[in-house]
């Protein structure tokens, strides 16, 4: 989905945080996130439309936190050296993931607020 087509922004992550796919057992990087869901990179090929729970490892003093989404669409970045794609997720909005998703979304707000400049 283009950025311009998205119903809320998303905010890139530096440097990206770490999260568990619990159902392959495989780690990802989330490198982008907002309201609607976030965008991951990993060698891990996810299927478009299926659902996924994920323990998310968030920066700023918090414990993991699970979320669940549905995988929107995945692409291939890189063949070599080694296969490396990217994924853009939608949360899913049940009980099962809402207080995460409310919590990361903080912790990830709370981690980009701007300083102001140096002189």
């Amino acid at each position: 989905m283009s950025a311009d087509r998205r119903r809320s922004p998303r905010i890139l992550i530096e440097p990206p945080m770490r999260a568990r796919v619990v159902e392959l057992d495989a780690d990802v990087a989330v490198v982008e996130m907002g309201f609607g869901g976030f965008r991951i990179q990993s060698e891990v090929e996810f299927e478009d439309d299926a659902e996924y729970e994920f323990f998310v490892v968030p920066r700023v003093g918090c414990e993991d936190m699970r979320i669940v989404a549905t995988a929107v669409h995945c692409r291939m970045l890189l063949r070599e050296p080694v296969v490396l794609f990217e994924t853009g997720f939608a949360f899913v909005k049940d009980a099962r993931s809402e207080d995460g998703v409310e919590a990361l979304i903080g912790s990830v707000m709370s981690a980009t607020v701007a300083e102001p400049p140096h002189r």
